[in-house]
């Protein structure tokens, strides 16, 4: 992410985190800021064109951190967007991505003996 113009909230740290390769599915994706945010601040997940988010966001009780439920049912590429916003003036919009590589169930075969 680029750096933030000062006033603006910064994001201090995200679940799961950018650039970051999971063998589980999130149930959800969170990010925390450096400042309360008002209401107005919005949270999205896609994957490809398709918005993947479940429900509305969450705000914590101290304001800092928003959260969504996710459906990341499909490997590939997942990208967070958001907008967090101190006041109606002040507001850092950014995105990152993670990827979801669901792992393969297969079965591994027991070496065979060669005579």
């Amino acid at each position: 992410t680029a750096p933030v113009a000062a006033g603006l909230p910064a994001l201090v740290s995200s679940s799961p985190t950018s650039g970051s390769t999971l063998e589980d599915a999130p149930a959800k994706v969170s990010v925390t800021f450096s400042r309360s945010l008002i209401d107005t601040s919005s949270l999205s997940v896609t994957f490809g064109d398709n918005v993947v988010n479940l429900g509305s966001v969450i705000f914590s009780s101290d304001g800092k951190t928003m959260e969504v439920g996710i459906n990341a049912g499909e490997k590939g590429t997942y990208r967070v967007v958001y907008t967090a916003c101190s006041d109606k003036n002040s507001c850092n919009i950014n995105a990152f991505e993670f990827d979801y590589a669901r792992p393969t169930n297969s079965v591994k075969e027991p070496a065979r003996k060669v005579m």
